[in-house]
């Protein structure tokens, strides 16, 4: 049975199991140049090693939990991406998180940063799952609590509205540039202007540690220059979560555009959109009725957020569009047959930026 060994040198070696052992590429590339009669060292302490080692051992479980023809795949893709992860398979990640006792954001990060030494695709996919989905559904103001965002770097209301209002994957502006980049440092004292020298010096405060949520993004990937835990976790997240973030800050800001403006990204491979329950009852619609009934769904569906709601019912849409002469595309300020917008709505689609009707 493989041994690993602390970088701190304290406590036994800690023992894994060839099915453990075959989850980390790392692993099992130092086993196979080696003869496997010294414990392997690794970059961590006692403490961290141990709770890797534990989950790597619950991963097992959920391997040999699932069909046998997705075996070979959860070992070394680790955990697929939105509608293709099944909810039997999420509740046996999430049974196996519970059970180590990894519940926060920041436990989260800082088990995904102790893994990526191991190169183990299946718990880094899982963690990064589970990031995804404490994002999903929280408003920008969440999102920075959750994230221990300070003010530094927030944007205005105005810049805000305008970033909710451009399409999801559209690209910074030039003149959003220096939007992007950290918050320029504070001039030094003795550099103020001479008729403020004489303004009275205040003690500096103490200095106050930040809360724990604060330290999620340094925890995830320490000095990493590409962040690249951070970028596993935010292409497993859904439109709306992403565009939310693009207000959260700058540096958040800039984040997100690198999963969306990237065509070769996961997420621009395989978009994760947000359906509404609305939205999905609609779309449940145009498989029935007479075809002025569905020409009256369609005009409806327009009223979607056509940002991240409206793509994920293409599969209902696009058909009929093909064979529908009375789509409103085609007259946009009107309703097709007639048929009125719904109550409180208005007759041209509210979301002007972002429609493709408009």
């Amino acid at each position: 049975m493989p041994q690993l060994r602390s970088i701190d040198g304290h406590g036994l070696p800690v023992e894994l199991s060839e099915q453990a052992t075959r989850l980390s590429t790392t692993l099992q590339n130092t086993l196979d140049d080696t003869a496997g009669d010294a414990p392997v060292p690794v970059p961590l302490g006692a403490a961290h090693l141990g709770r890797v080692a534990a989950l790597l051992e619950r991963m097992v479980a959920v391997v040999e939990g699932a069909p046998e023809e997705r075996r070979a795949e959860l070992r070394t893709q680790g955990l697929p991406r939105g509608a293709t992860l099944d909810d039997e398979l999420c509740a046996a990640t999430e049974a196996a998180l519970a059970a180590q006792g990894v519940v926060s954001l920041l436990d989260l990060a800082q088990l995904l940063r102790e893994l990526r030494w191991f190169d183990a695709a299946l718990p880094t996919t899982m963690l990064a799952e589970r990031v995804a989905r404490l994002l999903r559904g929280q408003p920008a103001a969440a999102l920075r609590e959750l994230l221990g965002e300070t003010s530094n770097g927030f944007l205005s209301a105005d810049k805000m509205s305008a970033v909710l209002a451009e399409p999801l994957c559209a690209p910074a502006a030039e003149t959003d540039g220096a939007a992007a980049e950290p918050a320029a440092e504070a001039a030094p004292a003795d550099s103020a202007p001479a008729d403020k020298a004489a303004a009275p010096v205040e003690s500096p405060a103490v200095p106050v540690p930040p809360p724990a949520a604060r330290l999620v993004s340094l925890a995830m990937d320490d000095s990493d220059p590409f962040e690249g835990n951070m970028m596993a976790c935010l292409e497993r997240c859904d439109a709306s979560t992403l565009r939310e973030l693009k207000v959260v800050s700058a540096a958040w800001q800039r984040r997100a555009r690198a999963v969306l403006c990237d065509a070769a990204s996961a997420w621009r491979q395989q978009p994760i959109w947000s359906p509404s329950a609305e939205g999905r009852a609609l779309a449940a619609q145009l498989g029935s009725g007479s075809a002025h009934e569905r020409c009256k769904v369609l005009w409806r569906m327009c009223m979607l957020d056509c940002g991240v709601d409206l793509p994920s019912h293409a599969w209902a849409v696009v058909p009929l569009l093909e064979a529908a002469a009375c789509w409103p595309g085609r007259a946009p300020r009107s309703a097709p047959c007639g048929a009125a917008p719904p109550a409180g709505r208005s007759a041209r689609p509210p979301c002007t930026a972002r429609c493709p009707t408009s």
